[in-house]
């Protein structure tokens, strides 16, 4: 049976969302002992060396690109997503932090109408629009005490809407594997330098 495209990316959608909070709540175990900057420099290590068995049966060639400097500055923002978002998991509830980081949709379209030149019909943007309302209905401003920490899911939000954006206009030239390799490859070095600033070795559990 053929699914339909909007079925398969849906389904696509789930299996992502399921993944993500199988991170995050991974994250949150692990901040309890390890620092932030440890946990997202060997996400990125585990992340690129999945992707080795792709290199293996198609080549090295396979890594050639003329876009280097796009994929740089996109493992960069995705850098700064993910230390933002596992500081905001390690200190605020993990349902709060979850529903807050599954805002970034609602920045990509504001960025793909800026970046990308696409087209919004007025029903989606009536859906941001009730998107947001949800954020405010989370944050609740002026009804409870305000944690500055939920402008930091924010953020993380914010920028991963820009790693999904630049995403798009690479894989105008890119395969799919190659987007998904250089952005945890590249991502590894760029993480080091933090990391070393709170560095320990994980133990065999960890």
């Amino acid at each position: 049976m053929t699914l339909h495209t909007p079925v398969r990316i849906g389904l696509w959608m789930i299996v992502t969302a399921a993944a993500f909070g199988a991170m995050v709540g991974t994250v949150r175990y692990l901040s309890q002992e390890m620092d932030v900057f440890v946990i997202s420099f060997w996400r990125n290590v585990f992340a690129a060396l999945a992707l080795v068995p792709w290199i293996m049966e198609a080549g090295v060639g396979a890594l050639r690109t003329r876009r280097i400097g796009r994929f740089t500055v996109r493992s960069a923002i995705f850098v700064a997503s993910t230390i933002s978002l596992y500081m905001a998991v390690a200190m605020l509830p993990l349902a709060e932090a979850t529903a807050l980081s599954f805002t970034s949709p609602l920045f990509a379209t504001m960025l793909a109408v800026w970046l990308l030149k696409e087209h919004v019909t007025a029903a989606r943007w009536a859906a941001v629009a009730v998107g947001f309302i949800g954020v405010l209905v989370i944050l609740r401003p002026g009804i409870a005490a305000f944690d500055p920490v939920s402008l930091i899911v924010l953020f993380s939000a914010a920028t991963f809407a820009g790693v999904i954006v630049t995403g798009k206009q690479l894989a105008d030239t890119e395969s799919p594997e190659l987007i998904v390799f250089y952005l945890s490859a590249l991502a590894v070095p760029l993480s080091l330098p933090p990391a070393l600033w709170a560095w320990q070795w994980p133990t065999t559990s960890q």
